[in-house]
C-alpha cells in the first residue's frame, strides 16, 4: 500500500517523505520512484517505528528538515517479526502523535 502511494503521489507532483527501518530496502524503493517517475522529489528518513525514542528523533529530524507536512500515511505494523519487543506496547497512537506534531 505505500509503496504505490508513493508513486502516485510522486506522479502528481509531490515531495514523497518515505521511512523504513531497513536503509537498504529504504533507498531502493527511493531509487526506484526517483528513476519511475521523472522529476520526483523523494527523501528518506530511517528509524524504526517500535522504538519509541526513534519515532521521536525521526519527528524532529522531519520538523527540522521539512517546510511542512500534509498528509502521513502509515501502513507499518509495530511489534511485529520474530520477537515482540517490550516499547511496542502503545506505539501506534505514540508514534501517531510524535509524528503529527510534526506538522504543527
Amino acid at each position: 500500500m505505500g509503496r504505490g502511494i508513493a508513486f502516485e503521489l510522486a506522479e502528481r507532483g509531490h515531495t514523497v517523505l518515505l521511512h523504513g527501518r531497513d536503509r537498504q530496502r529504504l533507498e531502493a524503493v527511493a531509487s526506484e520512484v526517483r528513476d519511475t517517475v521523472s522529476g520526483a522529489t523523494v527523501r528518506t528518513y530511517l528509524a524504526d517505528l517500535a522504538d519509541l525514542d526513534q519515532v521521536h528523533d525521526m519527528a524532529a529530524r522531519i520538523r527540522a528538515a521539512e517546510p511542512r507536512l500534509d498528509a502521513l500515511v502509515n501502513n507499518a505494523v509495530a511489534g511485529g517479526g520474530a520477537e515482540p519487543r517490550p516499547q511496542s506496547a502503545g506505539v501506534g497512537t505514540a508514534q501517531a502523535s510524535a509524528i503529527a506534531r510534526v506538522s504543527q
